[in-house]
């Protein structure tokens, strides 16, 4: 079994108002939903090939904050290269929305750097904002894309 991220120390940096609201993903976000995403999120750290998940893995909403993650899955008995992603990438909205286990491995290809909010917490950011609703279902469109052309 491959070493797995956990909520770590690591430097003295925490998600803060100013870092959620540099993110793309959360341009949208009004002042107190900024506030309410910095609260409830984990700063998590990993090292050069830490999962941060691995299929069939229960998931929480993560977006990359410094790194790079290399997103594989399994196909018949080879694991294959679906993508490889940079900072303020999004992910786990796809199990997240369709209640199921994680579909795909993140690896951490170097040092690493995530922001992740429990399920419960993503859900109700959704309800925050139009544009980043619209947003998430963009990306998970996309990725279904991905896993489909990866398995057919």
């Amino acid at each position: 079994m491959e070493r797995r991220a956990g909520v770590a120390p690591g430097p003295a940096r925490v998600i803060t108002p100013a870092l959620v609201g540099s993110l793309a993903l959360f341009a949208s976000l009004d002042d107190r939903a900024l506030h309410a995403v910095a609260q409830d999120a984990a700063d998590m750290h990993l090292n050069t090939g830490e999962y941060l998940v691995q299929e069939g893995d229960l998931v929480a909403f993560f977006v990359l904050l410094e790194g790079e993650l290399e997103v594989t899955k399994e196909v018949g008995g080879a694991l294959q290269t679906l993508d490889t992603s940079p900072p303020g990438e999004s992910f786990g909205e796809l199990p997240l929305l369709l209640g199921t286990a994680a579909t795909v491995n993140l690896r951490a290809l170097g040092a690493a750097r995530v922001m992740r909010l429990d399920g419960p917490d993503f859900m109700a950011l959704l309800g925050h904002s139009e544009t980043l609703a619209t947003t998430v279902m963009a990306n998970m469109t996309r990725r279904v894309g991905n896993i489909q052309c990866a398995t057919l």
